[in-house]
């Protein structure tokens, strides 16, 4: 039997992905998804390994439990519950790993403690430093080191030609391929990157302004539409409605264009907590 540690920045892709491959368990602890650039890594690497693979990486409850209490990560959650999913099962990693002695187990760590901890129960470890990953052999002090590749989000700004949507105006929606059609009726909140609107439905909209020096583009870049459409996939429970506002569809203006996004309501939460949102990518 034999465990490996990794720590929440990613290797190249092919080296990862042959990782999970060798393993019948994948862990992760709240400290990696704790910290800000997770979301990057998770996107970019993460998630495309754990598609192919179709593969989970499984979040101890107790952990889960504790980021509920942090608004910041809890919802930073919702937006990886796909392949990154609470296990009733266990409440500690340590307790996953002692349930699983006769499987090969991965665990992602962000923390040098929780890596110790795991340490105990391996035969082969791998760490991440500042730079490049060292894999560590029981009984030796020397390690070989692998560099890392960092990959870039797509920064570009979104184009576009038709008009940006304002009060009193109609924007619609998709639903099931057919237009859906929602009429801005208040202006409820402004900010740098756009505006939050009450529509004449049950939801919110947020319409993002274009660019001060180039008209032709809107403020956000590519990457945020590729995030927001991913959270159509995300269903929220009654007690999580209440805190987040969730980004549910893709809005259009008249040209058919990606101008925002179709919201729930929280209750008694302000307008900058939304899933997704530049608070968030901060």
């Amino acid at each position: 039997m034999s465990f490996l540690i990794i720590s929440y920045i990613m290797s190249q892709k092919l080296d990862l992905e042959s990782l999970f491959i060798q393993h019948d368990l994948l862990l992760i602890d709240g400290y990696s998804l704790a910290k800000i650039s997770f979301d990057n890594e998770y996107d970019l690497v993460l998630e495309p390994i754990l598609k192919k693979l179709k593969k989970r990486i499984y979040l101890p409850y107790s952990i889960f439990e504790k980021l509920q209490g942090d608004p910041r990560i809890y919802k930073k959650y919702f937006g990886i519950q796909k392949y990154i999913v609470v296990s009733q099962e266990y409440n500690t990693i340590n307790e996953a790993i002692l349930a699983n002695k006769n499987k090969k187990i991965l665990v992602i760590v962000g923390d040098i403690i929780t890596g110790n901890q795991v340490l105990r129960r391996k035969k082969t470890a791998v760490f991440f430093g500042k730079k490049d990953f060292s894999f560590f052999n029981k009984g030796k002090t020397k390690s070989q080191t692998h560099r890392t590749q960092t990959k870039k989000l797509n920064t570009d700004k979104i184009k576009i030609k038709g008009n940006i949507p304002a009060l009193n105006e109609t924007i619609h929606y998709k639903d099931k391929n057919k237009p859906v059609a929602i009429k801005l009726t208040k202006e409820l909140a402004k900010g740098g990157e756009g505006i939050v609107y009450e529509t004449d439905s049950n939801y919110l909209a947020k319409i993002y302004k274009t660019d001060e020096h180039n008209k032709d583009q809107l403020k956000v870049p590519k990457y945020t539409q590729q995030k927001l459409k991913k959270f159509e996939e995300v269903k929220l429970d009654e007690y999580s409605k209440q805190h987040i506002y969730l980004p549910l569809k893709t809005l259009y203006n008249n040209n058919n264009e990606w101008i925002g996004f179709l919201m729930n309501r929280a209750k008694g939460k302000p307008i900058q907590y939304i899933l997704g949102g530049s608070k968030e990518r901060k």
